[in-house]
């Protein structure tokens, strides 16, 4: 077993093999599960926490020093006098904004990068690298404190790189949940688990709120702490995918049930293309009235994301499985015991080094660019309020929308589970149409104060 946990830790494949001697299969698998499950939790979590760090400390970079500091600004000539150089300026608000499109932007590079990357890595090792290093830059960010840094090429420069490695977590963190949940209530799962985006912006709020004021520094500095020392948690008990702890796939019952499923289809068309006397089948009409031209395209237009990644990549099993296969033979029957193991392991990553699929296959995946385009404009509204609002609405910093935004994910799993993905989508309508009723009403109430103001 030893090959077989070569992905892994040393601590954590020898803690492994004592468990593995304790516990069932089953057991084993649902302890991993939960591990893996709250370990990228928090990963993600600390990803996020740290990000929004920068939308608390603007108010303290470029505020109201009048307002803030109403006793002492009699003593001072300018009304910026309490700002942090460069962004004490009339150009502030440019230069925040340009500090914020540079992040974004290179966030957005590099995600495509680092999905390419995470895909074809050890993902312990990716990671807790990426998640390291994007601390480690989120904390020259505080330095700039106590350096006395006033330099708009350090604080921008910094900023691209900090959001270079930001890039590196989501990518991974999914991947590590598909690897080891398979497709059985994967909705509430996965909606429990996307709750660690708002715990992350309400605990990073929470965190730089504590210093802001006194030591804006600080902000930075303890969420990037605390996310360098996790990344060593990661690196240590995280386990990349379950056969690289002897465990096994639970992916793969789903595709050779798909498989046999689709068999079984293929074999009854063949019959029925069998009865057929004038050897005719597109138009030889079923039990149900339909033919079987439209039946096997109702069956293709049926297929999900994941059938499409197991068709892109079916070649490429067979073609692995079949080398593995005529190697055990021709070997001799004293290696098969001693070569098992390594084998096995080797074939795992083979495998899933064939599932890694390049931009274009994924370009062409039915939906994706539908929902790339519906997440771009939840994205743009998302970060506006993550990086701005906090600077225009101090008493929002805490919570914003982070309650609202941690609810959602929770309760559209639970739909998507119990009543299907259609539900889903009206439940995401009637919500829309709820806030823009929320919105008029204010935007109402706010013309009607202001035409009354007018009028005195």
């Amino acid at each position: 077993m030893a090959e077989s946990r070569k992905n892994v830790s040393l601590l954590l494949a020898t803690v492994d093999r004592h468990c593995a001697r304790q516990e069932t299969v089953s057991r084993r698998v649902i302890i991993y599960q939960v591990a893996t499950f709250v370990l990228t939790f928090i990963t993600y979590m600390l990803y996020h926490a740290n990000r929004k760090v920068i939308g608390v400390v603007k108010q303290v970079w470029n505020e109201n020093c009048t307002s803030s500091y109403p006793e002492e600004s009699p003593y001072h000539n300018t009304s910026n006098w309490c700002d942090w150089p460069p962004f004490d300026g009339n150009n502030a608000d440019e230069l925040l904004g340009t500090m914020d499109l540079c992040f974004l932007s290179s966030y957005a590079v590099c995600m495509f990068i680092s999905g390419y990357v995470a895909e074809r890595s050890n993902l312990r090792l990716y990671l807790s690298v990426g998640m390291f290093l994007a601390g480690f830059f989120n904390l020259f960010l505080g330095l700039a404190y106590w350096f006395d840094m006033h330099s708009f090429a350090y604080f921008l420069v910094f900023n691209i790189l900090a959001g270079a490695f930001q890039a590196t977590g989501w990518p991974a963190v999914v991947a590590l949940m598909g690897n080891w949940f398979g497709r059985s209530k994967r909705g509430f799962i996965m909606g429990a688990w996307n709750v660690h985006t708002s715990v992350g912006n309400m605990f990073g709020s929470f965190i730089a709120g504590l210093f802001v004021q006194e030591a804006w520094g600080l902000s930075f500095a303890v969420p990037a702490v605390i996310m360098m020392v996790f990344s060593v948690a990661v690196l240590l008990f995280v386990a990349p995918h379950p056969t690289d702890v002897g465990l096994p796939d639970p992916n793969a019952g789903g595709r050779r049930s798909r498989a046999s499923a689709s068999d079984s289809e293929r074999r009854r068309l063949l019959d029925v293309a069998d009865e057929d006397d004038s050897g005719s089948v597109s138009n030889k009409p079923l039990e149900d009235g339909a033919s079987v031209t439209s039946r096997v395209s109702a069956a293709a237009a049926a297929s999900s994301v994941s059938d499409y990644l197991d068709n892109v990549s079916n070649s490429s099993h067979n073609s692995n499985n079949s080398h593995n296969s005529n190697n055990s033979n021709s070997s001799h029957n004293s290696h098969n015991n001693s070569n098992n193991s390594h084998i096995s392991s080797d074939r795992s990553t083979t495998e899933r080094n064939a599932r890694a699929v390049s931009l274009r296959t994924a370009l062409e995946i039915p939906g994706v660019l539908m929902f790339s385009l519906a997440l771009f404009f939840i994205k743009f509204v998302n970060y506006v309020f993550m990086f701005w609002l906090p600077k225009y609405i101090h008493s929002a910093t805490l919570l914003e929308g982070s309650v609202g935004a941690a609810v959602g994910p929770f309760l559209t799993g639970l739909v998507a589970d119990h009543f299907g993905w259609e539900k889903v989508f009206l439940m995401l309508m009637g919500s829309s149409v709820l806030a823009i009723g929320c919105l008029l009403h204010l935007t109402w109430k706010e013309a009607r104060r202001s035409c009354s103001c007018c009028r005195r």
